[in-house]
């Protein structure tokens, strides 16, 4: 499975090594270099905004 970039003409280099390097978060793999999701990938070079929004889900026993 080849490896996408998302952001055209802004790949990284060693692109698995890098995946099998990343820490997974919920559905989404993270290494200092990109985000993974899926067979594509963000470079965080390209990431200018970061918006955190609260859960609406409540963790069971609440």
């Amino acid at each position: 499975m080849a490896l996408k970039s998302m952001a055209l003409g802004y790949e990284i280099g060693n692109v698995k090594e890098d995946k099998r390097s990343a820490v997974g978060i919920e559905q989404y793999k993270v290494s200092g270099k990109a985000v993974y999701i899926k067979s594509e990938y963000l470079p965080i070079s390209q990431i200018k905004r970061l918006t955190i929004q609260p859960s609406r889900d409540l963790p069971f026993g609440i």
